[in-house]
C-alpha cells in the first residue's frame, strides 16, 4: 500500500498515477478537500484502466484527521 498527500494535483497526482501504472497493490490519495481527491481518484482510474487506487481525507493540518 502507498499513500501519497497532496494527490489531487501536481507532483502528487503525478506519483498517484505513476505507482498505479506501475500495479502498487494499492495507491491510497490523501487529500483535504473531499470533491477534488474523488475526482482525481475517478481521473486516474478512467486515465490508466485501474482499480488499484482510492481516495482517503487527510487534512494534516487537523491532528484529529490524522
Amino acid at each position: 500500500m502507498i499513500v501519497i498527500t497532496g494527490a489531487n494535483a501536481g507532483l502528487g497526482l503525478v506519483c498517484a498515477k505513476e505507482f498505479a501504472k506501475l500495479g502498487a497493490k494499492s495507491v491510497v490519495m490523501a487529500c483535504r478537500d473531499t470533491t477534488r481527491g474523488q475526482n482525481a481518484v475517478k481521473e486516474v482510474k478512467s486515465e490508466l484502466g485501474v482499480d488499484n487506487v482510492e481516495f482517503m481525507k487527510l487534512d494534516l493540518n487537523d491532528l484529529d484527521s490524522v
